[in-house]
């Protein structure tokens, strides 16, 4: 029998400084007229968000978070499958920024598999972007981080992330842990519609939840 979390009402944003490096590297694809993205239907689970009422804010806000889900799946102490998927709206022009998705990983121990993104435009068809188009660079904001090999981002620019358009992304994270134990956070920046984390664990397993500030 498996145990299962789950949890609603929230999610988390990635550091500035890896959103500004990402829409750098957006720009100098464009430059060299590298292929981004290509006709194609964004997931059922983005269209469900194309008329969600959208999260209290104000009118200074770039973008909001309409959804965020996190599966957990513990295979062995040796082996841990995490899928992410993330769809935000974008409001005013510097939403831009949340077109970009990027992971962390560690290498050797954790890689990053069939990274995925799409744009569902206010007018017009989806847009598609697959994991051959991820990049993967040293991490942003660090001086030297070019010497570090053993940690690394993996970026993916999704088209078109304009106002009134939404954008999405999925990936997973396969990882041989250094310890037992996850964060969520569920709370960030940008307003939240709907969070969820949920985690699955082998037969005659147990787990410990705790909750901070």
């Amino acid at each position: 029998m498996k145990n299962r979390l789950s949890c609603n009402r929230s999610a988390r944003r990635q550091a500035s400084n890896l959103r500004i490096t990402a829409v750098l590297l957006g720009a100098a694809c464009l430059l060299l007229g590298i292929p981004l993205c290509m006709a194609g239907d964004a997931p059922q689970w983005m269209h469900e968000l194309v008329n969600a009422p959208l999260p209290a804010h104000d009118e200074k806000t770039d973008a909001v978070l309409l959804y965020s889900e996190t599966n957990v799946n513990v295979i062995s102490a040796d082996k841990i499958k995490t899928v992410v998927r993330r769809a935000y709206k974008i409001l005013r022009p510097d939403g831009s920024e949340y077109g970009t998705a990027f992971a962390s990983f560690r290498s050797p121990g954790e890689k990053i598999n069939g990274m995925h993104g799409w744009c569902i435009p206010a007018q017009g068809k989806d847009y598609e972007v697959k994991d051959k188009e991820a990049m993967e660079v040293s991490v942003p904001g660090i001086q030297g981080s070019e010497l570090i090999d053993d940690l690394k981002v993996r970026l993916l620019r999704i088209p078109a992330p304009d106002p009134g358009n939404i954008v999405g992304y999925e990936y997973e994270v396969e990882e041989q842990p250094l310890v037992l134990q996850d964060v969520w956070n569920f709370q960030q920046v940008s307003p939240v519609r709907a969070s969820e984390f949920c985690m699955e664990l082998p037969a005659g397993w147990e787990y410990k939840a705790s909750l901070l500030n």
